[in-house]
């Protein structure tokens, strides 16, 4: 996490000296952004710790890790923004926790976010904490009675 935000702390820096970077509308935003990127990083821990259980089944979760990424990548927004998508992919996009991953901390930055959208959002998320928690730890729970250890 420290090496993630040195580097994006250097990245912000480098292109702000290129482009022009505009700044959060408001203090107020630019703490509701932290804490909403703050509520993510559990969240995909999570989501992490339960594709990596499958290692536990197989012998190989190349290809599970690479659907998690792209999974991630496209309900998020980072292939394209949510709203250039349909209607009806919106609509899943909004119940599941990825577009508060990039989508959503965006756009409490640019201010197009109101603050009780935002209380809203950061209630969402701590469900989709208590959600995946539970979720790992059961993955978690039954794989570890899988164990097979290969060699000698």
């Amino acid at each position: 996490m420290g090496f993630a935000l040195v580097v994006g702390m250097a990245t912000f820096i480098i292109c702000s000296l290129f482009w022009s970077i505009t700044l959060p509308v408001s203090f107020i935003n630019f703490l509701l952004f932290i804490i909403v990127i703050l509520l993510g990083i559990p969240i995909t821990f999570f989501i992490t710790m339960i594709v990596g259980t499958v290692g536990f089944y197989s012998s190989s979760i190349w290809g599970m890790q690479i659907l998690r990424k792209s999974i991630i990548s496209i309900f998020s927004g980072l292939i394209a923004p949510i709203t250039l998508f349909p209607t009806w992919f919106q609509n899943i996009a909004n119940i599941l926790p990825f577009k508060e991953l990039i989508y959503t901390p965006i756009n409490i930055w640019l201010g197009q976010i109101t603050i009780n959208e935002i209380s809203f959002i950061v209630m969402k998320q701590v469900l989709w904490i208590m959600i995946l928690y539970i979720l790992a730890k059961l993955f978690f729970n039954h794989a570890v009675k899988k164990v097979t250890i290969n060699g000698g």
